[in-house]
Order: C-alpha cells, then sequence, then structure tokens
C-alpha cells in the first residue's frame, strides 16, 4: 500500500521515472517518501524532512553562527535552494555533480535551483544546468529517492564524498555509525552542524528495499542531506546515504542508502549527465 501524502507549502511531491531537465538559474523545498509498519506494509504518513519559505537573518531568525572549526564540518555538504524559496540539502561528489533527495528535483513543481556550499573556503556558488532522478517512483518506498544535480559551474573542493556501499554491513540486524549535517534551522543562511554517533541499520524490516535509518535527528530542510561512514572513530568521505524523511511514531530517520544499483546508475552518467 502507498503511503498517504499530505500537502504541505513548498513541499515538493514527485512521481517522475528516469526523468531529467534542464534548469536555468534561479534557485523551494522538497518532501521525502513515505513510511511502512512492521510487517514492511507502507502505512505511515508522509512527512518531509524540511521545507518552507527561506527567512532572513534580519527577518526573525537567528544570526548566523561562527563557521565551524575543519575537524567539526564536512566541506562537501552543500545547501540546495529550489525556486530561491525553499531548502534542501545536498552532497558534492565531483566539482561538477551533487547528490541529493529525487523528490527535491521535480521539474514538474520547480524550474530552477542553486547551490551553495557554505563550508568551502570560497563559500562557492552555483547552480544547476540540468536535474535527474534516478529510476522510480520516490513514493514507492521500495525504490531509491535519489538525483543528482548537474553544475552549470564547477565547486572546488580539497575533497569530494566518495559513494560507498555498506548493504553488506548493515544486513541481519547489523550497525554502522555514521556523522551527518544539519541544519540549526530553516534558513539559507543557516548554520550547519556535526552530529556523529548515529547508529544506522537497515531498512527493510519497514519495506525500504533502499534503505537504511537512524535515531531521528532533523530539524528542517535536511531532505537529501549526506550520511557519511565513521571509521575508527573518525568521520570519513565516505557516503553512505542520502536523506529520505523521518518517521516520528518510530523515532528514526531514513536515507536512500547508497548501493551497487546508484553507484552504477552514477556512473552511467558520465560527468555532465549524459553518459560522457
Amino acid at each position: 500500500m502507498r503511503p498517504a501524502l499530505h500537502a504541505l507549502p513548498l513541499v515538493i511531491l514527485l512521481g517522475c521515472s528516469s526523468t531529467s531537465t534542464d534548469a536555468s538559474n534561479d534557485g523551494g523545498g522538497g518532501g521525502g517518501g513515505g513510511g511502512g509498519d512492521g510487517d514492511g506494509s507502507p502505512t505511515a504518513p508522509f512527512v518531509p524532512s524540511g521545507t518552507g519559505a527561506t527567512p532572513s537573518s534580519g527577518n526573525g531568525s537567528p544570526p548566523p553562527a561562527p563557521a565551524p572549526p575543519p575537524e567539526a564540518k564536512i566541506t562537501e555538504v552543500v545547501h540546495v535552494v529550489i525556486d530561491g524559496r525553499g531548502l534542501c540539502t545536498g552532497t558534492l561528489i565531483s566539482k561538477t555533480m551533487v547528490v541529493t533527495a529525487a523528490h527535491c528535483l521535480d521539474p514538474k513543481n520547480a524550474r530552477s535551483w542553486d547551490v551553495i556550499a557554505p563550508l568551502s573556503d570560497g563559500k562557492t556558488k552555483s547552480h544547476a544546468s540540468r536535474v535527474i532522478m534516478y529510476d522510480g517512483d520516490y513514493e514507492d518506498v521500495a525504490k531509491p529517492d535519489f538525483g543528482v544535480i548537474i553544475l552549470a559551474e564547477p565547486i572546488a573542493l580539497a575533497a569530494y564524498a566518495e559513494l560507498t556501499d555498506v548493504s553488506g554491513m548493515v544486513k541481519d540486524d547489523k550497525t554502522v555509525v555514521a556523522a551527518i549535517m544539519v541544519r540549526k534551522y530553516i534558513a539559507v543562511d543557516a548554520p550547519f552542524t556535526l552530529l556523529e554517533g548515529l547508529e544506522t541499520s537497515s531498512a527493510e524490516k519497514y519495506g525500504y528495499e533502499h534503505g537504511i535509518v537512524t535515531k531521528i535527528f532533523s530539524e528542517g530542510g535536511d531532505s537529501g542531506a549526506g550520511l557519511f561512514l565513521t571509521a575508527n572513530g573518525k568521520k570519513t568521505h565516505k557516503l553512505i546515504g542520502v536523506a529520505r524523511q523521518p518517521e516520528p511514531d518510530r523515532g528514526v530517520d531514513h536515507f536512500t542508502r547508497i548501493d551497487a544499483d546508484v553507484i552504477n546508475w552514477v556512473h552511467s552518467l558520465g560527468s555532465n549527465g549524459n553518459g560522457t
């Protein structure tokens, strides 16, 4: 059974498969896929990881915080600003490609995507020349909620995220530990903060065949945020999941797991999204 969808301001809902679109420079929010019950049939209502109008720091939102020290940030984490009004989060995996949730990229509901890298030295900004969603309907929790943004201008970093498959590490109720950068509030100038020590397990028992879960953490605007593997007590650049949506009733946040299917699909796109 498909989860119920609740209409929310600036929530982007999509039902597209293998969809790509060209995008102009302009830059509004997204929601995630539905939940499930203990026997694997999805029943929980759709609740996005966070969307909404983007307040400015002079308009009632808290003032920007100082930049975090190097050990407390993951520089490849970016803001995805959609039609200038709403927010998702993304992760740079190369100088011209950002991965995020597919529900943040629906061309039926948005026309433009700006990408801001606030943790890079230059706080570089670019915009999408194209967005591409993974084959499958994100409303079906058995399928990935995953897509990419191809940037018109490259964003140079010292290191980019590495797509990493931990499917074998989380099977049979095994867990890994991960870290994530999340917003403190919903605004384009909101600081990211590092959350570490997130125990991560498979979400297949909830019907998410390409899913992993952590304890609930999102305060809003974290759809598409990257989950990074922790090794030997230290965060790495190994990207293992992309935030889908929280499920408050279970106290968990759902992620699309980076697996062989997702990695092969990204590699098939090439650097510019057309296979070259």
